[in-house]
């Protein structure tokens, strides 16, 4: 009996991770607008804010590890941020949980060899500055903190096309 309520525990976690929240309107922030106001703790200890990505090309992913789209394109962040270690001007990578505690995301990031930088959230307060639904979300800013492009669960970049935009 604890095994089939375990599973269907899991079953319902992994269907409701992903989940466009339909009963929400989709707004979010979109291409031409201005980076939210936040302030985050990284797994390395550091601070990262609106104010600190000024001046330089971000990359902000929120994501759950729990949702099968954001385990398809984390590898894919990866590969941008690898690639990206080698650009003059370094753009800041910025991983950000929606609703996941450390110790999930440090096992998964250990399993799946990520080396991103990111941020646990047991809220969705930060997520909530970008968008009301649906994950993984990424947004691309440049120097003046305008986001150039964003993409959704249906319209997730190659690491390819996230360079391209930072370039």
């Amino acid at each position: 009996m604890k095994a089939i309520q375990y599973i269907l525990l899991m079953l319902a976690l992994a269907l409701t991770a992903c989940v466009n929240d339909s009963d929400v309107p989709a707004d979010s922030l979109q291409p031409g607008d201005m980076l939210p106001e936040f302030s985050v703790v990284m797994s390395d200890g550091s601070i990262v804010s609106t104010r600190s990505l000024s001046g330089r090309r971000s990359v902000i992913c929120l994501f759950n590890t729990g949702c099968q789209d954001c385990r398809q394109e984390l590898p894919e962040l990866q590969r941008a941020y690898e690639i990206c270690s080698a650009m003059d001007s370094q753009p800041q990578f910025v991983c950000i949980a929606r609703d996941e505690n450390a110790a999930d995301i440090a096992e998964f990031w250990k399993t799946n060899n990520l080396t991103l930088p990111y941020s646990s959230q047991d809220g969705r307060s930060i997520y909530e500055l970008f968008a009301k639904s649906g994950i993984p979300r990424i947004y691309i800013s440049d120097e003046s903190l305008k986001i150039i492009a964003a993409y959704g669960d249906t319209s997730m970049p190659t690491a390819d096309e996230i360079v391209r935009q930072l370039k």
